[in-house]
């Protein structure tokens, strides 16, 4: 079986190792030093960055190396309900 040219397996090292991961928030709520992360170069050729962000953050940005985005589909939504 050869795996789909769009699977992550496609896009896996040569080598027998597995990738190292890191997996970083970004968010509003996160102090500035700490959304940077996500831009920082990675510490090897041999890491994935995954980043768990917010809608806002996933379509407000360009992170360089990223070749995948995923959609949880959670949103918050704020309801103003006028009887309260």
């Amino acid at each position: 079986d050869n795996p789909d040219e769009n699977s992550p397996a496609a896009d896996s090292s040569s080598s027998d190792s597995p990738m190292d991961v890191l997996v970083l928030p970004l968010h509003s709520m996160l102090s500035v030093s700490e959304q940077t992360k996500v831009f920082a170069p990675l510490p090897n050729e041999n890491t994935r960055l995954i980043v768990v962000a917010t809608n806002i953050a996933e379509t407000s940005l360009t992170i360089p190396g990223i070749s995948y985005v995923v959609d949880a589909g959670r949103r918050k939504v704020r309801n103003y309900a006028a009887a309260t």
